[in-house]
This record gives structure tokens, C-alpha cells and sequence, in this order.
């Protein structure tokens, strides 16, 4: 979540209030004999949930546009559901003379009390698009008091001796049913980190960046540095472990480790990203780690496969190792010891202060593991 003004956000109020300034002097004729039944604990909810969303929608910049990608589509929905909600209350003021609350409360394209769950639906889709767990939070508390309210206002005005079927009622709430499904999917997925979407980036105003020319033999283009996180960005045509599950395999074979100078540490997260014809990487530590000790990591690709990136503060080192051949000598007597051999690309940033990658070395690769005595 990122601090800062949101214009999304002040279009969607505006859309919002409009119309209720509009109705509140257009109100239904016998809206009084409804309005005091209403649950003190509804209205409580609905009253907290129009603060808390009306504040979050401003001050943080998640729901404006950064950029088109597929996760675009939330907001795309969401919008649509803000228009419907302006029409629904155009259909209501084209009424001519006086209004009742069972004109109100009439379904509107598919939506059964619509003038109650556009908008609560459209703002719970905004908070998926941005990310943002407050605003979804904010939103299902105005949703219960909200629809709430409403729903016991429905039922008195059509009388609460007429009872609907269930399938009826399904029916009816098809699309309620559905934007609960559909929350319930993306709360579950992002738990699990399948989405990757999510995690295709925007970086904060504090994050560092380092940029490159992507003539190098992993593709790498830059790395960006964002609180306790560091994201490495390939050119996806050039990225030599394109496609690879990197987020499948990381968490269960602890494919990571992060060089931070003399000992290793794995990542608490690491995400595979592709966005815009780019790889993302991104290695996110505990909010305690020394970000400037962090300079590099290692992506093991299979047992015989693997590229280290090797930060320093003018250089990268960035190097492609496959092993050929990989075998145990004198196996079970003292002697006994590994070696493996194969081609290692070696390649450097600006190691002679020109901007530019070093031509690639090539070299064999090969080590020998003996025991200690």
C-alpha cells in the first residue's frame, strides 16, 4: 500500500455523493415510516464503513492507473458497476410524480437493490485492484450495515407475509453470489501467492534504481531496490531462465540464496513476474535487513544449472554455469571426494568505468570437494 492522493478515488465519491444529494431532496414519499425501524447496529456499521472507505479512497494512490495490464480489468469492472449505479438512480428520477420506496427498491440490470450493491461491489472491486486490505475491509463493513438496511426496508415494502423460493432468491442475488465467489478466489490466491499480478510492481518514490543495457547474457536491465525488497528486471526475450516456475520451485526447494557478503540468507518471498515483455524477480527479506549488505543472489535452475548476479556499488558481475559431468570418487573409503565439471559466462558492468558490459568470458568450470581430515 502507497501513501498519496488518489484521483480514482475522488471520481468514485463524486459518482457517489451526486446522486444522494440529488435524492435526499427527491426522497420516496412514505420513506419516514420506514427509516425508523432501522437496526442501530446496521446503521452504526453502515456510518463506519462510509468514513473509513470515503478517507482510504484518498490517501492512497493503489487505485489510480499505473499502467495497462490484465489486472486493469478489476478497475475496468468496478468502473462499470459505478456507471450502472448512475443509471439506476437516472431510471429513479425520470419517475414522474410522487415516489415510493417499492420504486427504490426495484431490481436494475440483474441487480436486486441496486441503488445498495453497485457501489458496495464496485468499491470492493476497487480494493482488489489496488492491493489495498483496508479499503476491502472498510468495504465489507459498509456493505453489512449498508445492504443490511436495506434489505430489511425491501422486505417491509413487499410485505413480509410474500416469501420468495430459494432458487428464486438465488437467482435474484446471482451476481451478489458471484462478487463474493470472485472475492473469496482473490483473497485465497493472494494468500498463496498464485496471482502474480499482484506483485507486478509499483515501486514506492523512495525506491533506488539501477539501470542497465540489456546486451548481457542473462538480459538483465536494472534492479530496483524498495524498502526491503529488491527486484532484478530481464529482458524476457533474452532471460535465460524464461518460463522457468521460479515462484513454484522456490518456496519448496529453497532455490534462493541471497549473497549479503560473508553468509548466505534466503528470502522471506520470491516472486517470478512477467509484465510488459520484462522478467521481474523480486526477493523481499524482513523489514529489518540491511538492504545496502544485500548484493546479489544466486537462482539455481536445476542441480547442474545455475546464475549468480553480484552486486557492488559500480559493478555487476553476473555470470551462467552448467555443469557437464558431476561425480563421487573413491566412493565410501577416506579419500573419497565430489568434482564437477562445464562452461561458466562470465560478464561485468562497467568494470573499466566505460557504462558498458564486458565483452563474455568463457572458461571452464570445475571444483573438487575434498574431505577434511
Amino acid at each position: 500500500m502507497h501513501f498519496g492522493f488518489s484521483y480514482v478515488g475522488l471520481i468514485y465519491l463524486i459518482m457517489l455523493f451526486v446522486p444522494n444529494i440529488k435524492w435526499a431532496k427527491n426522497k420516496p414519499a412514505d420513506y419516514d415510516l420506514y427509516v425508523k425501524n432501522e437496526s442501530k447496529v446496521l446503521l452504526a456499521l453502515e456510518r463506519a464503513g462510509e468514513v473509513l472507505v470515503t478517507v482510504i479512497v484518498l490517501i492512497f494512490s493503489d487505485f489510480n492507473l499505473h499502467g495497462l495490464k490484465w489486472w486493469d480489468l478489476w478497475l475496468a469492472v468496478s468502473f462499470f458497476l459505478m456507471i450502472l449505479y448512475e443509471m439506476y438512480w437516472h431510471r429513479y428520477f425520470k419517475i414522474k410524480g410522487e415516489r415510493k420506496m417499492s420504486d427504490q427498491y426495484r431490481s436494475f440490470a440483474g441487480f436486486p437493490l441496486a441503488g445498495a450493491t453497485l457501489p458496495v461491489l464496485a468499491f470492493l472491486l476497487l480494493g482488489i485492484y489496488g492491493t489495498n486490505i483496508l479499503l476491502i475491509i472498510s468495504v465489507v463493513i459498509l456493505g453489512i450495515g449498508h445492504i443490511g438496511i436495506h434489505l430489511a426496508h425491501e422486505k417491509e415494502v413487499r410485505g413480509s407475509d410474500e416469501k420468495k423460493s430459494l432458487i428464486k432468491t438465488v437467482l435474484e442475488w446471482k451476481w451478489i453470489i458471484l462478487a463474493i465467489a470472485a472475492l473469496v478466489f482473490v483473497a485465497v490466491s493472494f494468500v498463496a501467492g498464485k496471482i502474480r499480478g499482484l506483485k507486478v510492481i509499483d515501486f514506492s518514490n523512495d525506491a533506488v534504481r539501477y539501470e542497465y543495457s540489456s546486451d548481457n547474457i542473462l538480459g538483465i536491465k536494472g534492479a530496483v531496490i524498495d524498502g526491503s525488497s529488491i527486484t532484478y528486471i530481464f529482458d524476457k526475450g533474452l532471460c535465460v531462465f524464461n518460463g522457468y516456475d521460479v515462484e513454484r520451485a522456490g518456496y519448496t526447494g529453497g532455490i534462493y540464496a541471497c549473497r549479503r557478503n560473508v553468509r548466505n540468507v534466503r528470502p522471506e518471498d520470491a516472486v517470478y513476474n512477467v509484465k510488459n515483455g520484462d522478467v521481474y524477480l523480486t526477493l523481499s527479506f524482513e523489514e529489518d535487513t540491511d538492504m545496502s549488505r544485500v548484493d546479489g543472489f544466486y537462482l539455481y535452475l536445476s542441480d547442474d544449472e545455475w546464475i549468480t548476479v553480484s552486486d557492488s556499488t559500480e559493478n555487476t558481475y553476473i555470470s551462467h554455469i552448467v555443469v557437464n559431468s558431476h561425480e563421487v570418487h573413491n566412493p565410501g573409503t577416506e579419500a573419497q571426494f565430489e568434482s564437477a565439471h562445464g562452461r561458466q559466462w562470465d560478464q561485468c558492468w562497467n568494470l573499466d568505468g566505460s557504462g558498458k558490459w564486458s565483452e563474455v568470458r568463457e572458461k571452464s568450470y570445475g571444483w573438487d570437494n575434498m574431505p577434511l581430515e
